[in-house]
């Protein structure tokens, strides 16, 4: 029984690495080999890389907590009204609501059969309606 702690702790090790570098803007890719070669000396090394702010506020962005001033470009708060950068009033965030027919399969097809072919059938498929 003996056997099993030693692969279970070097499992947490490469789960505990890919954590820290994932929540450093790093690839958590390398922090699972880190951990799973290197054991506890991955996480050693994982908690000494520095952190990706580029790619840690390109996260916040894409999540919608953060957005770029249109004026200077540097990422702010969301609901912010004021650039903390460069002082000027900045417009509110303007929120994308799917469109009624946007539906899941309208998504899958997008994805399968090309974005563009589907895009320009439901444009047609709008019109229609619109007409009737």
């Amino acid at each position: 029984m003996e056997w099993l702690i030693v692969p279970i702790v070097w499992i947490a090790c490469a789960w505990i690495a890919s954590s820290l570098l994932e929540k450093r803007g790093q690839s958590g890719t390398l922090g699972c080999m880190l951990g799973w070669f290197l054991g506890p000396l991955g996480i050693i090394i994982a908690l000494l890389v520095p952190f990706n702010t580029s790619t840690l506020e390109q996260r916040q962005i894409e999540s919608g907590k953060l957005r770029p001033c249109p004026f200077c470009a540097e990422p702010i708060r969301t609901e912010a009204n004021v650039c903390k950068h460069c002082g000027r009033d900045v417009p509110p965030a303007t929120t994308r609501r799917p469109a009624d027919d946007d539906t899941l399969r309208d998504v899958i097809v997008d994805t399968i059969v090309g974005w563009q072919e589907n895009r320009e059938r439901r444009k047609k498929a709008r019109e229609r309606r619109k007409k009737s």
